[in-house]
């Protein structure tokens, strides 16, 4: 997991520090090559750092960049508008969701390939320019926090969050996120 000491919140508040009034130890992840494991502890007020020195057990550097190439290889499919290569980055279960800008979430592999396959044949080609991008791996679980800033006929800027999990050939899509990101006035 992901975690940010001090410094303010997304909506500009103050997080808050202290000793924790409850919780137990927690450990975060590195999000990616170069960046630093972060301590702290869960309470009830916000994230605290936590002076023990960092285990030496963290993500391997391979899952994170197979995660992130896995990421990568979904949307040059996306812009490639290829529908078999996006279908074989996805998990072809149940429990695959994935939710459009302004759609109601899809459940199950078959209801996701008809939504790629209706949105990648049309007309509209689009270049993504991947910003903000992490990347966290816990286990058999990795999942990236992107903004999708979109270019072509109509330009848009999309946050999405993208998971995956490990097979035993590599990693598959087994969730897409993505949420319109209103201009401020």
């Amino acid at each position: 997991m992901a975690l940010e000491v001090g410094g303010s919140s997304p909506l500009g508040h103050p997080r808050r520090t202290g000793r924790p009034a409850r919780g137990g130890p927690f450990r975060a992840r590195a999000e990616g090559p170069g960046r630093p494991v972060r301590h702290g502890r869960a309470d009830s007020v916000g994230w605290v750092s936590d002076p023990r020195p960092a285990p030496s057990a963290g993500p391997d550097a391979a899952d994170l960049e197979a995660v992130r190439s896995a990421n990568l290889a979904f949307y040059s499919s996306f812009e490639a508008g290829d529908v078999d290569a996006m279908s074989n980055l996805w998990e072809h279960s149940e429990r695959a969701s994935c939710v459009h800008p302004g759609w109601p979430v899809l459940r199950g592999w078959p209801a996701i390939a008809r939504s790629w396959s209706a949105i990648l044949s049309g007309p509209d080609r689009l270049q993504v320019i991947l910003t903000d991008e992490r990347v966290v791996v816990v286990g058999d679980v990795g999942w990236v926090t992107v903004d999708e800033n979109l270019l072509g006929q109509r330009q848009a800027t999309v946050t999405a969050v993208n998971v995956f999990t490990r097979a035993t050939d590599g990693w598959r899509m087994v969730a897409h996120h993505g949420s319109a990101v209103v201009a401020r006035a």
